[in-house]
């Protein structure tokens, strides 16, 4: 399950790359520097009142990028993130429910078993030949049994055997 996510997060920074890179290499337009910065200081000019315009330089020629370009890597870019950060928090919630469900399993394996049973005080009966004692019927007077306890056997032998109705066997 993880290394498929893995895969998902993996592929999709590869699509986002490749997306990327279309844009900035096939439809980005190639723009003219020169009309560019006449463009910025006309703008300056014009719109904010500028007067000394001559040493203003466009950004994009600073730092030597294209516009819009980046803009392009930094939608990707959080595309990517957010996949990755989604991704991460539904493998935590996934492996904390998991995890959990394996407690509760193994609290109730640990609620039934046999030995669980015993340390609440309840025994097992068995005869010498090792049938379980089920009723008082299988046990004739006078007869050596086995008692399993949770921490070992004890040997007693049957000297008053009473049903559930109080009859004397």
């Amino acid at each position: 399950m993880v290394d498929g996510v893995l895969f998902a997060v993996e592929a999709l920074v590869v699509i986002g790359a490749l997306i990327a890179a279309y844009f900035i290499f096939f439809s980005t337009p190639k723009f003219d520097q020169g009309a560019l910065q006449d463009g910025v200081a006309k703008i300056l000019k014009d719109s904010y009142g500028a007067e000394d315009v001559k040493d203003v330089e466009c950004l994009a020629t600073v730092h030597g990028m294209v516009p819009g370009a980046n803009l392009v890597v930094d939608l990707q870019e959080n595309v990517i993130h957010d996949a990755r950060d989604r991704a991460r928090r539904s493998i935590t919630h996934r492996l904390d429910r998991s995890s959990d469900e394996i407690g509760h399993h193994l609290a109730r394996v640990r609620a039934l078993s046999p030995l669980a049973t015993l340390e609440r005080g309840y025994a097992v009966a068995h005869l010498a030949d090792g049938t379980v004692i089920r009723s008082v019927v299988q046990v004739p007077p006078d007869t050596e049994l086995t008692v399993r306890l949770a921490d070992g056997n004890v040997g007693v032998r049957s000297t008053n055997i009473t049903d559930k109705d109080g009859n004397r066997g």
